[in-house]
């Protein structure tokens, strides 16, 4: 009796703590939109569903979603999933119809699962809008387990990506071939604003970041308004324009012709180790706080369009109290920001900082103006700690400094960006951004984010060898005896450095009495991939036993 009760009781410990051991694979009979879609309907939330190798079309018509109710043919997720195509240019879907090509909105944001699409070649014939990850009217809760990686995306109508409220990852894509590829476009931002955290530059799950992508774009790259924000860093970013909007853009907040609300500020971006070559204007801010460090900014072809400059250019849009008001205690306007080792012309080349286009004095209406040395700092090569902002090893940081100045802690290069930038950085930036908080106080303000992001890199323990026993990233033993490696992440092909194999880690031994913090310890270490599933059964086992 007693060992049934235990059994039952292991049993049922397991179908509550891991409800995504038996996560399934399903494979879609071909690339045909009919076929993915219905080996998504038949997937279980945490599937993967695979897409086979193939040349397909997407096309015209309608179909069936209810009774009476008919949309056009996006493919339609709303559930948790990976779904993983053969590879850029072995998965190659071609849409013709003017709707998003794939609209992902989850039935259930309050679970915030993970969401993934990987390996496809998306020709969009300047007709279907891209993809679109849509929000939720009715839940605030966050999505910060988005990844999209590994695809190329061609020749979009609009956008090739629309993003609205997620956070997460879009890692090694391509773009190629739209005017405007990437767009933060809509969203709650009366809620969001109420209710989210501002921008806390280098906080886990508080951006979405695009990391090691080649992008171009004829017109805007990005857009952000709604409430929305945004990271780049480490992208190669090739505007082809000419453009009649500058390459980054970023709403602040903007009323109504009649003198209402039409949306609230952007919260604010992190861009760095960026190539970014040009041929029109490069980024114009209007709203939210930015850190902007360690980028690369070329010339290319004749030098014109909007807000001509190397530079990124500081606006406004309405000062925040006259339209848009929000009770969250990061202001809509220019705010908080930081510019420090941006290059132009070469990677040794003159300084490009932030310009101000004009403020507006909300001070009567609203308590404050924008001003630099108060809202903005721009890198100050010969920084004392009165004004701008300083670079150099944290030796050499002054012992004096006057409040919101700010000073980059390196051991790296503050004049010199080879290495630093682009889609093939052989370097990751590394320093910490001190502000000064109170007259000859110092206090680390920034710390930039874990890189890779930690959604782009397998854990230990993660079948990315698809064939053989795994022991530990990028290490597989069975039919693939040897790995080639990159960020993480497994391939056949030659050119990618080899990762020898390591030495499986010893495991702690079985048996013995287990207390309860033993048993919820030992299942803390197998999430984490440091002991086997076996050890935490045995404890769970032994504390059921001798409770």
């Amino acid at each position: 009796m007693k060992k049934s009760l235990i059994c039952l009781l292991i049993f049922v410990f397991i179908l509550f703590l891991f409800p995504t051991i038996n996560a399934a694979t399903i494979n879609a009979n071909s690339c045909s939109l009919e076929d993915v879609q219905k080996a998504i309907d038949a997937a279980e939330p945490g599937d993967v569903v695979r897409v086979p190798a193939g040349n397909c079309v997407w096309g015209t018509g309608r179909r069936t979603i209810d009774s009476g109710f008919y949309v056009y043919p996006s493919l339609a997720i709303n559930k948790s999933l990976a779904l993983i195509g053969e590879g850029i240019n072995k998965t190659n879907i071609t849409c013709t119809h003017n709707q998003s090509a794939i609209i992902y909105k989850p039935a259930n944001f309050s679970a915030n699962d993970p969401f993934r699409i990987s390996g496809f070649t998306f020709d969009f014939d300047d007709q279907c809008t891209g993809i679109r990850l849509s929000y939720s009217y009715t839940d605030l809760t966050i999505q910060t387990k988005i990844r999209i990686d590994h695809n190329h995306f061609k020749d979009s109508a609009s956008q090739a990506l629309t993003i609205n409220g997620y956070r997460g990852v879009a890692d090694h894509n391509i773009f190629t071939g739209t005017d405007y590829p990437i767009r933060f476009a809509s969203g709650d931002d009366h809620d969001w604003w109420q209710n989210w955290e501002g921008i806390v530059f280098g906080k886990a799950d508080n951006n979405f970041y695009f990391e090691d992508n080649i992008i171009e774009a004829y017109d805007a790259m990005v857009d952000c308004q709604y409430g929305n924000r945004y990271a780049f860093r480490y992208n190669t970013i090739r505007a082809l324009g000419p453009a009649s909007y500058p390459l980054m853009d970023m709403h602040g907040d903007v009323g109504t012709e009649s003198g209402g609300c039409a949306y609230r500020s952007c919260f604010g971006s992190e861009i760095y180790g960026n190539h970014i070559s040009l041929n029109s204007g490069y980024a114009d801010f209007r709203g939210g706080k930015h850190a902007i460090f360690y980028n690369y900014i070329s010339k290319t072809g004749n030098f014109w369009g909007l807000r001509d400059s190397e530079g990124v250019s500081l606006g406004w849009e309405a000062c925040d109290c006259v339209y848009c008001d929000t009770d969250n205690p990061q202001p809509q306007h220019i705010s908080d920001s930081y510019s420090w080792n941006n290059r132009g012309s070469s990677l040794t080349g003159p300084i490009s900082n932030f310009y101000s286009r004009g403020f507006a004095d909300c001070v009567e209406k609203c308590g404050y103006i924008v001003n630099e040395n108060d809202e903005f700092f721009n890198f100050n090569p010969s920084f004392d700690g009165t004004s701008g902002v300083g670079c150099d090893t944290l030796s050499e940081r002054p012992g004096t400094c006057t409040f919101g100045v700010g000073y980059w802690a390196t051991a790296q290069s503050c004049s010199d960006l080879t290495g630093f930038v682009g889609a093939n950085h052989t370097n990751i930036i590394s320093g910490t951004l001190y502000k000064c908080t109170s007259p000859n106080t110092w206090t680390v303000y920034y710390t930039p984010y874990i890189y890779p992001h930690p959604l782009s890199v397998a854990p230990s323990g993660t079948n990315i060898c698809d064939e053989g026993k795994i022991i530990s990233e990028c290490w597989c033993e069975g039919l693939k005896s040897v790995g080639y490696c990159y960020n993480g992440y497994y391939s056949t092909e030659e050119g990618e450095r080899i990762i020898p194999p390591p030495a499986e880690e010893e495991q702690p031994s079985l048996g013995g009495v287990a207390t309860l913090q033993d048993m919820l310890n030992s299942y803390q270490r197998y999430k984490r991939n440091e002991v086997s599933l076996l050890y935490f059964l045995d404890k769970l086992r032994s504390w059921i036993i001798f409770r």
